[in-house]
């Protein structure tokens, strides 16, 4: 049953990456201009402007990051670059990258496989997230949740209700 399940969860996961513009950041210029070169396939032109936004702290840019790895778009294809700036942006609240890192968490893409893990960043995703964003975190903490011992889910749910965003200080860096 549990093979089965990470199975189903192999074939979602691409679905769970689908992009999904933040509300606030459809404001800003410099973002939009970003989106403009992903969607017209010039990641290169892309990757540049995100980095200079994620250097300003923007969690937005930062999820858009571990998509161009998590595809290999303009950038050599990592998980484990990927599944760092997800955590980066998930860390400061953003659903769509609280959705991907729980869905790397589930199979260990990038990052070592943890259910625990998995179902605290859905569980955050599904509550804070725009409807398609929390549908799809809801969607996926069904499936998790069948798969977890009571201590793993005790230990989830714990960590999400003591789950709070953190802010990074503007110019901290980017990871390269």
């Amino acid at each position: 049953m549990r093979a089965k399940t990470l199975l189903r969860l192999t074939i979602l996961l691409p679905l769970m990456l689908l992009h999904l513009p933040a509300a606030t950041a459809a404001e800003d210029p410099a973002y939009m201009r970003a989106i403009g070169h992903y969607e017209a396939g010039r990641f290169d032109e892309a990757r540049v402007l995100f980095l200079s936004l994620a250097d300003d702290g923007r969690a937005e840019a930062e999820f858009m990051l571990g998509v161009l790895y998590f595809y290999g778009k303009g950038v050599r294809q990592s998980s484990k670059n990927a599944a760092l700036w997800f955590y980066r942006a998930a860390e400061q609240g953003d659903a769509n990258a609280q959705l991907a890192l729980g869905s790397l968490h589930i199979r260990g893409v990038g990052v070592r496989q943890n259910l625990s893990k998995a179902f605290m960043w859905l569980t955050q995703a599904a509550e804070n997230g725009p409807p398609p964003v929390a549908q799809r975190a809801r969607l996926l903490l069904q499936e998790v949740g069948t798969l977890m011992t009571g201590e793993e889910l005790e230990e989830a749910l714990t960590a999400a209700a003591g789950w709070t965003p953190r802010s990074r200080r503007i110019g901290a860096g980017s990871p390269k």
